[in-house]
């Protein structure tokens, strides 16, 4: 089911903010509501603003989750200028950081990219739902409204074995999405991704690294606290998480004033009774 709402967010570029429901992708027996907008072309400055109130971006969609009962999709960043390697992510990085081959380019879009893409989605998440053939994934990785980078990982062959998504912001980069050969989930790609992201970051002076929805319940999710120097979004501000630990006790009281203040600033970001009453006249 869909609603629209009949106008725009407070940036220009944008179509007006549709909403629709779905299954959770994340928790077990939830629904969920999602606020979504068309962008064809959008400028760095404006796409900046989208992300501060928490909204994230897939193909031409940039999006939030605004669940009427639930904001456990929390908005991460990594502040990298706080940031500091684990013991077991210094191990990683120290193991196999010169191992792969790295290389930063505009995204491209061929048969071994769509390819390694398809293994990804069937072998690692057992999903048949999200391959892509060329166009598609033409569509979701290469023809992107905002200025965008590709960092494509090769072993010592050649070979391609990891591709990370990243878009360009004024205040750093937010990764969209990193796949991988799952022949080489024994190599940490995940985290070694994560790490080159995170430097790349730190090296374009803009300290800001967007990892995307944290998500304490969802194991899929929660690794991104891993990461020191982590802040979420509570409505209002960027909050320091002083934390990388899933169990930290202090954690719970801290989401729960981050999931409140957040459920208020969307009531004024994404006025969803509005669309309520428009679809109710319609109808």
């Amino acid at each position: 089911m869909r609603w629209i709402l009949p106008f725009a967010p407070k940036v220009p570029q944008c179509s007006p903010m549709v909403f629709w429901e779905g299954s959770c992708p994340y928790l077990e027996n939830r629904n969920t509501l999602t606020a979504g907008s068309s962008v064809r072309l959008l400028g760095q400055d404006d796409y900046q603003e989208l992300m501060d109130i928490g909204m994230r971006r897939t193909g031409h969609v940039v999006y939030r989750p605004i669940c009427m009962d639930c904001r456990q999709c929390h908005p991460l960043r990594i502040n990298t200028n706080h940031f500091k390697l684990s013991r077991s992510q210094r191990k990683i990085w120290a193991k196999y950081k010169d191992f792969f081959e790295v290389t930063a380019t505009r995204p491209i879009a061929d048969d071994e990219h769509v390819a390694l893409y398809n293994r990804y989605q069937k072998e690692w998440h057992r999903s048949d739902e999200t391959v892509l053939d060329l166009p598609g994934y033409q569509e979701a990785f290469v023809f992107a409204p905002v200025e965008t980078l590709e960092l494509s990982w090769r072993n010592p062959q050649g070979q391609l074995v990891g591709v990370g998504i990243l878009d360009v912001l004024p205040k750093g980069y937010s990764s969209v999405y990193f796949y991988w050969d799952p022949d080489y989930a024994d190599y940490h790609l995940g985290t070694l991704s994560v790490l080159q992201e995170i430097e790349l970051t730190r090296q374009s002076g803009n300290p800001m690294y967007y990892i995307g929805f944290y998500i304490q319940q969802s194991p899929k999710m929660a690794y991104k606290i891993q990461f020191s120097g982590a802040e979420i979004w509570d409505g209002a501000h960027w909050k320091p998480l002083h934390t990388r630990r899933n169990e930290d006790p202090q954690l719970p009281e801290i989401l729960k004033q981050a999931e409140e203040g957040a459920m208020v600033a969307d009531r004024d970001n994404f006025p969803f009774h509005r669309a309520v009453k428009v679809f109710s006249q319609s109808g």
